[in-house]
């Protein structure tokens, strides 16, 4: 089942998470040891029950930017099977 990525992020659900997450990893970027204030999908296989370090991890801006420059387009829509979880958008 296919759902929108940017929408998941969107969601009162991950807002929770990614706060719970920045304070389990101390907000401490996980590249640089600078200030965390994102965080970064590694995996989508716990979407919506992110796991720290194995699903994502913390970045500062500047990390996170890195990260992204060789940006992979097209990801909004995946067929990650969470369906049961966050439906079609």
């Amino acid at each position: 089942m296919k759902f929108n990525y940017f929408k998941y992020l969107k969601t009162e659900d991950w807002k929770i998470r990614k706060k719970e997450l920045l304070n389990e990893a101390n907000h401490i970027c996980s590249e640089c040891g600078g200030k965390a204030i994102l965080l970064h999908h590694i995996s989508y296989d716990n979407l919506g029950y992110e796991i720290l370090n194995l699903d994502v991890i913390a970045l500062c801006k500047s990390c996170h930017d890195l990260m992204h420059e060789d940006k992979i387009t097209g990801y909004e829509d995946y067929d990650l099977g969470y369906g049961e979880k966050y439906g079609e958008w």
